[in-house]
């Protein structure tokens, strides 16, 4: 993971990319080992981008990267 991805002033490049719809640059990052967790100030991820720009492919993508695994929200 590429710890200095994740500010609470800006979104990570996995979001940018899911906000602008661009699934196979989602997928690209998230193999290259791109957290999909990383959140900004309004305490929104990828998935919250991905969701908000109506992007199924991005949000299935997302989801898909995750799936198997334990995840709990802790805010």
């Amino acid at each position: 993971m590429d710890f200095t991805e994740c500010y609470e002033d800006t979104v990570s490049s996995v979001a940018a990319a899911a906000r602008t719809g661009r699934w196979k640059q989602v997928r690209r990052l998230i193999r290259r080992g791109f957290s999909v967790d990383c959140r900004d100030n309004r305490g929104w991820n990828a998935l919250h981008e991905a969701a908000a720009a109506g992007s199924k492919e991005c949000v299935r993508e997302i989801m898909s990267s995750v799936s198997g695994e334990n995840h709990t929200c802790t805010s």
